[in-house]
C-alpha cells in the first residue's frame, strides 16, 4: 500500500472544523490504496484513531506573549480587554487594542501556530528516513504545514500536495497591516511554488489561480463522515429549538442579527409565543453578541452555551428542530463552503441559512436540506412554516435527498486517492 504523510495541526480530539477534514479523508484513504500518516501537534487528550497518529511538541508563543502582558492563556487578549478598565478610557483603549493586535500579528507572523514548524519538521524527516514515503499533504490553516512541506520537498523531493481549507493571503477573515499583507502574499507565493498540485475548498479556483498561475488547482469540498448518518435523531426539548453550532462568529461577521429581529417580530404579532421557543449558540460568549440579544429583547429565549465537545455537538445538532448556518454578508462568502454545513447534513434536521447566497444557497437547493433566504419575509416565512409543523405533529421533518452522500467523506476521500495516484504518475 502507497503510503501519504499528512501534515495537519487540526486532528481530532483538537476542538474545530478543521480537525475533521483530514481525520475524515484518511479514514478512508486505506481503501483506495493509500496509508495515510498524520503528523500533528500535541494533542489535548488521548483519543483513539483508525490510522497513524504521531504527535508532536509544540511551543506555544502566545502563551508566552500573554503572560508577559499579563494576560489569562486561556482566554482571547480582545474578549479579555472588554473587561478590563482600559475600555474605560476611551482613545485609549483604542490605541491599546491596535498595539496589541500589531504585535500578535508580527509575533504570529505567518500564524499563531509558526511555533509547531522546528518539531513537524523533525518529525516528518525522520519518518521520510525510516519509512517509505510515496506523497506528502500539507493542510492549511495553519499555514505553518505549508512551512514545513516547503521545506521536505526541497530536502527529499517527494510529491506533494497543498491543500487549502482555509486561503492564505487571500484569506477574507484575517485582517493584517498593509506591509504585513504585502510580505505574507509574497512568502505564500515562494512556499507554494515548489508545490505539484493546490487543491482547494473554495469553488471559486480561479481566485487562488490569480496568484499562483502556473499550477494544477483542485477543488475537492469539505464532507461528513458516512457513519456518522447512522446516529439517530435524538428528540428531547419540549420547545421549538432552533440551534446553531457554527463556532465563532468572528465579531460580528456572522451576524444572527436578521434572526433575532424574525423572532421579536413574530412575537410581537403572536405567531410565535414566547415560551415555546428556544434559541441555542453554540459559540464564544462574546459582548456584542450578548448587546444584540439584549437589544431585541430576547435574553429569555437565546443562551449562549460556549463550546462542548464534539460528541455533545452532534447529539444537539440532532435535537434541534431546525440548523441555522450563517455567511457573512460579502461577495468572496459566495464561493466558500462552511465546514458546519456537510455535518448539518449528516444531522438530518432542516437547515435555515442566509447570507450572500451563491454555492451554498445551490448545495442547499440541490440536497433539499432546508432553505437558504436573502431577507427578513423570507426568513420570517420559513420560520413561521416550520414552527406551525412543530405546533400540529410536535416535529419538524427533514426532507433532504440522495444528493447529500456525494459529500461524504467515502466519496471525498476516493476523489483525494484518485489525485494522489494521478500525482505520482506524473511526477515520478
Amino acid at each position: 500500500m502507497k503510503k501519504v504523510l499528512i501534515l495537519s495541526y487540526f486532528f481530532p480530539p483538537r476542538p474545530g472544523m478543521g480537525s475533521m477534514r483530514f481525520y475524515g479523508i484518511s479514514k478512508y484513504l486505506p481503501r483506495f490504496g493509500w496509508e495515510p500518516i498524520i503528523i500533528t501537534a500535541k494533542l489535548p487528550s488521548h483519543h483513539s484513531h483508525d490510522v497513524k497518529v504521531i504527535e508532536t511538541k509544540y511551543f506555544d508563543i502566545n502563551k508566552l506573549f500573554k503572560s508577559i502582558c499579563g494576560f489569562d492563556h486561556k482566554m482571547g487578549i480582545f474578549d479579555q480587554l472588554h473587561g478590563t478598565q482600559y475600555k474605560k478610557k476611551g482613545n485609549w483603549f483604542i490605541i491599546i487594542n491596535k498595539l496589541i493586535k500589531l504585535s500578535q500579528d508580527i509575533l504570529n507572523f505567518p500564524d499563531e501556530h509558526i511555533g509547531w514548524y522546528t518539531y513537524a519538521l523533525k518529525a516528518a524527516s525522520d519518518l521520510i528516513l525510516s519509512d517509505n514515503i510515496n506523497a506528502i499533504i500539507s493542510t492549511s490553516y495553519p499555514v505553518t504545514a505549508h512551512l514545513v512541506a516547503n521545506k521536505l520537498k526541497s530536502k527529499y523531493n517527494i510529491p506533494w500536495i497543498a491543500d487549502y481549507r482555509d486561503l492564505w493571503s487571500q484569506n477574507i477573515y484575517k485582517n493584517k497591516l498593509l506591509l504585513l499583507k504585502y510580505i505574507e502574499t509574497i512568502l505564500e507565493y515562494n512556499t507554494i511554488q515548489k508545490a505539484d498540485y493546490l487543491v482547494t475548498v473554495d469553488s471559486d479556483v480561479g481566485r487562488l489561480k490569480s496568484l499562483h498561475k502556473d499550477k494544477n488547482i483542485y477543488h475537492i469540498t469539505n464532507g461528513y463522515d458516512p457513519d456518522e448518518l447512522s446516529i439517530s435523531p435524538f428528540f428531547e426539548s419540549n420547545k421549538f429549538t432552533i440551534t446553531y453550532t457554527g463556532g465563532t462568529l468572528y465579531y460580528g461577521k456572522r451576524d444572527p442579527s436578521m434572526l433575532f429581529q424574525a423572532i421579536n417580530e413574530m412575537i410581537n404579532d403572536d405567531i410565535i409565543d414566547r415560551l415555546n421557543i428556544e434559541l441555542l449558540f453554540y459559540c464564544p460568549k462574546e459582548i456584542w453578541l450578548i448587546n444584540k440579544i439584549k437589544e431585541y429583547n430576547l435574553n429569555d429565549i437565546v443562551t449562549l452555551k460556549g463550546y462542548i465537545p464534539r460528541s455533545d455537538v452532534l447529539r444537539e445538532q440532532r435535537r434541534a428542530h431546525l440548523l441555522l448556518l450563517m455567511q457573512w454578508n460579502h461577495p468572496s462568502e459566495r464561493s466558500a463552503y462552511s465546514g458546519k454545513l456537510f455535518e448539518y447534513l449528516a444531522a438530518r434536521r432542516p437547515i435555515i441559512a442566509f447570507g450572500p447566497g451563491g454555492i451554498v444557497n445551490k448545495l442547499i437547493y440541490d440536497t433539499e436540506a432546508g432553505h437558504y433566504v436573502n431577507n427578513l419575509i423570507e426568513l420570517k416565512k420559513y420560520i413561521s412554516a416550520y414552527y406551525k409543523e412543530y405546533l400540529q405533529t410536535g416535529e419538524v421533518k427533514y426532507k433532504g435527498n440522495q444528493n447529500i452522500y456525494k459529500y461524504n467523506y467515502y466519496s471525498i476521500a476516493k476523489l483525494y486517492a484518485s489525485l494522489l495516484d494521478n500525482l505520482i504518475t506524473t511526477t515520478g
